[in-house]
């Protein structure tokens, strides 16, 4: 698919399904959905500009991370926790709890890779729970982004540092 940019911008239509709020991060998949983060504890389902429905699975505050894989949604709350919701069924089918706010999650295999407010970067293995703390800190920043692979963490925080 080409991306182009042009003037034509179209907003989102809410279409009285829920509460228009603002979004802090988003992801689709590969059929053509797009999952948005609200402040108000919402994930905003949306099917091209139309929004289908929004998915309360987390206890309170913004949605600080999402990512897709596999019909799997993995979204990061105020409330501390990873929920990994099935995109089939819409059901959160397990909430891990960090303790911090998750800016970053990613996942490789049966490992969840999860970057915290806090700046620290927590493994934890998803069949298993337990967890292992790869980063104590990002110097002085909270993690926005990170990828790893067999070998690797890749992140970047806002302390304007790719590490």
């Amino acid at each position: 698919m080409m991306w182009s940019m042009d003037s034509r911008k179209k907003k989102g239509l809410y279409n009285k399904v829920g509460p228009p709020t603002s979004f802090g991060c988003i992801t689709a998949d590969d059929k053509g959905k797009a999952y948005a983060g609200g402040a108000n504890s919402g994930i905003y389902i949306w099917n091209g500009s139309s929004l289908m429905k929004v998915l309360y699975v987390h206890e309170k505050g913004f949605i600080g991370s999402l990512t897709w894989l596999n019909d799997t949604l993995y979204s990061g709350g105020r409330d501390g926790k990873v929920c990994i919701t099935d995109t089939n069924t819409l059901e959160c089918t397990k909430a891990i709890s960090f303790g911090a706010l998750p800016r970053a999650i990613d996942v490789l295999n049966n490992k969840l890779l999860v970057g915290l407010r806090t700046g620290s970067i927590v493994e934890c293995n998803m069949e298993t729970d337990e967890m292992n703390t790869v980063m104590q800190s990002h110097n002085d920043g909270e993690i926005w982004g990170l990828c790893f692979n067999d070998d690797y963490v890749f992140t970047s925080a806002d302390d304007n540092q790719v590490k």
